[in-house]
């Protein structure tokens, strides 16, 4: 009977290193849509032009706060994908109007509560006027650059797993665009495709927390007799020869 808690401990042990994790989708937004993309980084929820983006937010160039943005309308001078999931968005909602040269940084978060942020990765398709300089998670270089606006111009992208941006709880994803000069003119990003898994925390089966409540009973009954056997024995000990 004695080996019965050491039996109970090392199977829940074993149980409970098993739980097999998951990967689950992290919730994201391609630009211009009002809810989460599908699992397959498609979106039905589109915005229509001059519409406020509830995920996006941009800083202008030379630093500032972040900014609302906008579903852009008037983007015939921009490639869209058949079947497009997204939307140009930009600061005035208007893809004509000038804006100044110099870097803009779009903004949007994801959140990896419950999940392990070193197995996430995320991956879509940007179409920008002018460029990419950069993709960051929370600040942190992924090394992404390039792209335009017309067709075969996009820039794919992957953030890996392991990558050392990714923390805990509520992330920043940024895009780091550049509007070439000299002067003022146009400027917008299209975000699309975007998806993104991670594995989830691994939490115990009923079984298994039912095994655990039963080891500590084993526990405490052992306890219990081996502290009366002490008793017991320490009072023969007592008794006179």
């Amino acid at each position: 009977m004695r080996s019965l808690p050491k039996f109970l401990l090392a199977v829940a042990l074993t149980l409970v290193g098993s739980q097999a994790a998951h990967a689950d989708f992290i919730v994201l937004y391609n630009t211009g849509v009002l809810s989460a993309n599908n699992n397959d980084g498609t979106n039905a929820s589109v915005l229509a032009g001059g519409v406020l983006d509830p995920h996006y937010t941009v800083q202008l160039p030379g630093g500032g706060p972040f900014l609302s943005t906008f579903a852009a309308a008037n983007q015939a001078a921009y490639f869209r994908p058949a079947g497009g999931s997204a939307q140009y968005i930009n600061p005035s909602g208007n893809a004509e109007v000038n804006d100044p040269a110099g870097n803009y940084v779009y903004q949007t978060t994801f959140d990896l509560s419950g999940l392990i942020a070193s197995t996430a990765t995320i991956s879509g398709r940007i179409y920008v006027d002018n460029s990419i300089v950069d993709i960051l998670v929370n600040g942190q270089s992924t090394g992404f650059s390039g792209g335009g606006f017309s067709v075969g111009q996009q820039l794919d992208f992957l953030i890996p797993a392991g990558f050392v941006g990714f923390q805990d709880g509520v992330n920043t994803l940024s895009f780091l665009l550049n509007n070439a000069g000299p002067g003022a003119n146009p400027e917008a990003i299209y975000v699309t495709s975007l998806v993104g898994t991670a594995d989830a925390v691994a939490v115990p089966e009923p079984g298994t927390v039912a095994l655990l409540g039963l080891m500590g009973v084993g526990l405490l009954v052992t306890h219990v007799r081996r502290r009366r056997q002490r008793a017991h024995l320490a009072s023969d000990d007592t008794l006179p020869s």
